[in-house]
Order: C-alpha cells, then sequence, then structure tokens
C-alpha cells in the first residue's frame, strides 16, 4: 500500500503500510463459509488471504500521534516462514511524509499483539531492544496489559514481551482505562472483543469522524457485524460492538481505516438492501 493522506478537519492524516503478512483464511473469518469470503478475499493455495499493517500518524501542528506500530524489523525468523512477513517499513513511511521518530510525542495501540506493536521497539546499535520512539508516551489500556504480561496458554502466541516490555523500563509506558479522551479530538473506545482490553480510536474534528477500528474490523471485508475472527477471544463482544460501530458509522458519514487492509485503506460505510457494504474513499 502506498501512503494515503488526507485532511480531516485540523489534522493531516497519514496512513502508512509496515508491510503485509499472510493469515489463515479461515481464522480470519471464522463461521463464514470460504464459498463466501473468497470472493471478497481470495485465498493463495495453503488458505492464506494477504493482510496489511497500516498505522495512522495525525497531525495538527500541534501533537503528532501514530497509531500502531506494525510488525517492525526485529529478526522473527519462524514467523516470518510461517506468514511471509514483508515488513519493517514504518520509518521509511514515516520519513516520507516528513516525520521522524523523534517528532512521536504519542503512540496509541489497540492491543499488544506481535503485528500491532512490533514496531514499538528496535535493537539498538549496540544490542538492547529500546523504544523506537524515544519521546513519546504509549498508551496501552491497563487489562491489556496485564493480560500480555501473564498470558494463558490460549493467549502466548500472541504477545512477544520484546515489542512492548522495554516500553515500561525506559518509562515511555501509559496505562489507561476504559472510554478517555487523549488529545483534543483524539477518544479511545474499550471495545474488548478480539482481547479483554482491545481498544478503538476515534478521531472528530470539524464536524468529521476517522475511525481506526484495529482488529473489530480488521479489513473492508469484514464490516459485517457476523464476519468475526476466529481470533477474536471474545465473539460475542466483538459482534455487539460492531453493530454499534456500524451503526454509527452509517449515521454519521464516519471515515474509516481498517488497519489490515492493504487494498482498502479508507473507506466508508453505505447500506445495499438492508445490508451494509463499503466504498473506497478517493483522497488527493
Amino acid at each position: 500500500m502506498r501512503s494515503v493522506t488526507f485532511q480531516l478537519g485540523k489534522f493531516r492524516c497519514d496512513l502508512i503500510s509496515d508491510g503485509t503478512l499472510w493469515l489463515d483464511g479461515g481464522t480470519m473469518f471464522g463461521v463464514v463459509p470460504r464459498t463466501i469470503w473468497q470472493k471478497v478475499r481470495p485465498p493463495d493455495e495453503q488458505n492464506r488471504v494477504r493482510l496489511g499493517a497500516n498505522s495512522l500518524l495525525l497531525r495538527n501542528g500541534k501533537r503528532t500521534i501514530l497509531v500502531e506500530t506494525g510488525i517492525g524489523s526485529k529478526p522473527r525468523q519462524r514467523r516470518a516462514v510461517w506468514h511471509s512477513i514483508e515488513a519493517g517499513h514504518l520509518l521509511e513511511g514515516l520519513a516520507g511524509v516528513g516525520c521522524q521518530p523523534e517528532s512521536v510525542d504519542l503512540v496509541i495501540l489497540t492491543h499488544l499483539h506481535w503485528d500491532h506493536c512490533g514496531g514499538s521497539t528496535s535493537l539498538s546499535p549496540d544490542g538492547p531492544v529500546v523504544p523506537t520512539f524515544p519521546h513519546a508516551r504509549t498508551l496501552v489500556q491497563r487489562m491489556e496489559w496485564e493480560d500480555a504480561r501473564q498470558p494463558t496458554t490460549q493467549t502466548r502466541d500472541g504477545y512477544l514481551p520484546d515489542d512492548f516490555l522495554p516500553l515500561a523500563e525506559f518509562d515511555r509506558l501509559e496505562l489507561v482505562e476504559g472510554d478517555v479522551e487523549v488529545a483534543p479530538g483524539v477518544y479511545l473506545w474499550l471495545t474488548g472483543g478480539h482481547v479483554r482490553g482491545h481498544q478503538t480510536v476515534v478521531v472528530r474534528s470539524e464536524g468529521k469522524v476517522l475511525c481506526y477500528p484495529g482488529d473489530i474490523m480488521p479489513t473492508a471485508a469484514h464490516v459485517r457485524p457476523s464476519y468475526v475472527s476466529s481470533y477474536d477471544l471474545y465473539p460475542v463482544e466483538s459482534h455487539a460492538v460492531k453493530e454499534q460501530l456500524v451503526e454509527r458509522a452509517c449515521r454519521e458519514e464516519w471515515l474509516l481505516a481498517p488497519g489490515h487492509d492493504d487494498d482498502h485503506p479508507l473507506i466508508r460505510l453505505v447500506r445495499r438492501d438492508d445490508e451494509t457494504g463499503f466504498e473506497d474513499v478517493a483522497v488527493m
């Protein structure tokens, strides 16, 4: 995905790709039969679908806020083979839109899975893992932090400690609880569903609204509430909160940036014959 730049009220918004990965299509679409989901997300010969790892950069002249840090560039040989990962491009993408790591003052992570927060830390030249954005506070829901630090046998494969523990060690971590406005016009919405402490980001400015739904709606193909990934630990919650999201997005004409969609990075929801669909939003 090339970088996508657009204006939302007072915010300049840049959608930047860290790269791509491939995950099992059946898992991504849960109970939806392959005969249906393959029409909108064709799989490869291993039944995998290609996904993006998209970050959102927000700038309004006062704040520089990064939502999600992608997979990152730390070595992950086993995962790289399993998921055909091609990533580690976030810093290059940020430089391409005139943003250096030192300029970011706030990082928001929807949750702490390795494909969403891996770029939060990097290997330093002398070896130790350090925060990639040295002057930024990184916001995570307290529940998610607790669950990532003490994973179960069911959840431990999603968390890699080097991705997030250095944030606390270098005093770059800030834990939040529930729904909160973290900067003027930038809101966190505790959704649960995918994991207990999953949060969605909603940006409001001059009557316009942008939502970064995280893994509640990972791709544009997941706009229907019943399209819930089997990765979601609490699928009933995911379905319910997505119904709320879709209703509000349609009523208030939100823009949505599905973080795992390499083909449809910015969309608007539309109603067709009592069903929810989407259309791509054209930007300069």
